[in-house]
């Protein structure tokens, strides 16, 4: 008997202790499509330069990265400037946490500063749109807290399985927001339009934009535990109640 109450013991512990969110079944959707130019601003000619194209399609979760370029020079003054642009996708996933993170940079170099006194000024720019999504089945009822560090134009989005938006993220919206999902399949997508455009001398220029969902488990109410635990219990009680009756 007591050997009975221990593990009736044991498992009402175990019953009054919220069990993990379980985020599983996940696929990852990215795509990066972007044009760029560089070259130079002329009085007498106006621009000339040479224009590049990059794109890029992602299905795995963890980094991922694509990029393009171009060089352009002036004749007959021989100045040489250049732009090179890399977009970074990555997904990271836990059992408890999705992170959706898209980063591009835009890396001029060469010639940049020089030519003001004969009217020539060196110019780039860079426009580079980057989708990523996960679609991931959630096992248990949970809240999941979004959260978002939107530095560039970007959007985010939590969809269920019918395609009806739950939560959205602009960047006018709040940075955090709390909702109850049920168990069910769900989609986390963010999409960012990044670009950047420099005359003269310039640096290397960032845009991040990350998405983060942690699922926490919503706790099953403390009395329903105890309950079904002292159910057990007295299960346990009558039935050794009338192995002994049965034994007289």
């Amino acid at each position: 008997m007591l050997s009975n109450v221990r593990f009736v013991v044991i498992l009402g512990v175990l019953t009054m202790r919220p069990c993990f969110s379980d985020v599983v079944s996940l696929s990852v959707n990215g795509s990066v499509s972007g044009t760029g130019e560089v070259g130079y601003e002329t009085t007498s000619s106006g621009f000339q330069g040479n224009s590049f194209t990059l794109s890029g399609t992602n299905t795995s979760l963890g980094p991922f990265s694509t990029s393009g370029g171009a060089s352009f020079t002036l004749k007959p003054f021989g100045f040489t400037n250049s732009l090179n642009v890399v977009a970074d996708q990555d997904t990271v996933a836990f059992s408890n946490l999705i992170e959706l993170a898209t980063v591009t940079t835009q890396t001029p170099g060469g010639d940049l500063g020089v030519g003001g006194s004969l009217g020539i000024s060196s110019f780039w720019s860079a426009q580079v749109d980057s989708d990523l999504s996960t679609s991931f089945n959630l096992t248990v009822e949970s809240v999941v807290t979004l959260s978002a560090n939107e530095l560039g134009l970007s959007t985010g989005e939590l969809r269920d399985s019918m395609g009806d938006v739950l939560a959205t993220f602009t960047n006018s919206s709040p940075l955090t927001m709390s909702l109850t999902l049920a168990p069910g399949s769900y989609t986390l997508e963010q999409n960012s339009k990044d670009g950047a455009s420099a005359s003269g001398a310039s640096s290397p220029q960032m845009q991040v934009n990350v998405l983060a969902g942690i699922f926490q488990p919503v706790p099953e109410p403390r009395g329903a535990a105890v309950v079904g635990t002292l159910m057990v219990l007295f299960a346990l009680i009558v039935s050794r109640r009338r192995r002994r009756t049965a034994q007289r």
